[in-house]
């Protein structure tokens, strides 16, 4: 795997890097394909992300008990945003 191969930090701030090129050049980008690339990287970089945070969760946290606790807290903040971004949206009649 890459995460074996290159190390997990590497990939974890590769990928927020990449997620946040992409992010920022999305707001500059003039034309269709631009986007559409700039978006591409921007997924790369999310992959990258997410394939290595929960691998790191674990390895820092060193007891089962805490990797459970750090588990359940990383689950519920994003449950807690996805709540959040579906109750700001605006109901369609």
């Amino acid at each position: 795997m890459a995460a074996e191969r290159f190390g997990r930090k590497r990939l974890f701030v590769t990928g927020i890097a990449l997620m946040g090129a992409g992010y920022a050049a999305s707001a500059v980008a003039f034309s269709l394909w631009g986007i559409i690339f700039v978006q591409l990287v921007a997924a790369v970089g999310m992959a990258l992300l997410v394939t290595t945070e929960v691998q790191l969760l674990f390895r820092c946290a060193g007891t089962p008990e805490l990797e459970t606790r750090s588990y359940g807290w990383m689950f519920a903040v994003f449950h807690l945003k996805e709540g959040n971004a579906k109750r700001n949206q605006k109901q369609i009649p």
